[in-house]
């Protein structure tokens, strides 16, 4: 599943944003030796976006494919990070939101 597609799927399940986020949430998916690609989560909507923002809650850091097996619901972040597959740059707090909204997804 693509980064897209999880965007589409979060904004169809907007009740899970209302429950779970409380304020903006910048998000950075940085796959190795290609470009990032940044995420908008509020609780009124959620979107990616085309260029950096101004700044990053949380960053993680891994294969691209990795990552998207995560989407698909193969494996979780939390046993990536186990596994040393990725790295995350952020507070725990932001995480464990981030790995719940795909879950729920």
């Amino acid at each position: 599943m693509s980064l897209n597609l999880f965007v589409d799927s979060l904004k169809k399940k907007n009740y899970v944003l209302t429950e779970m986020i409380q304020t903006s949430l910048f998000v950075e998916l940085q796959y190795h030796h290609e470009q990032s690609e940044y995420i908008h989560v509020t609780r009124k909507f959620v979107e990616k976006l085309d260029g950096t923002p101004n700044k990053v809650d949380i960053k993680i850091v891994g294969d691209k494919n990795d990552i998207y097996d995560v989407f698909e619901n193969k494996v979780t972040l939390k046993q990536l990070l186990t596994l040393n597959q990725i790295v995350i740059k952020g507070s725990y707090r932001h995480f464990l939101k981030i790995d719940s909204l795909i879950r729920l997804c």
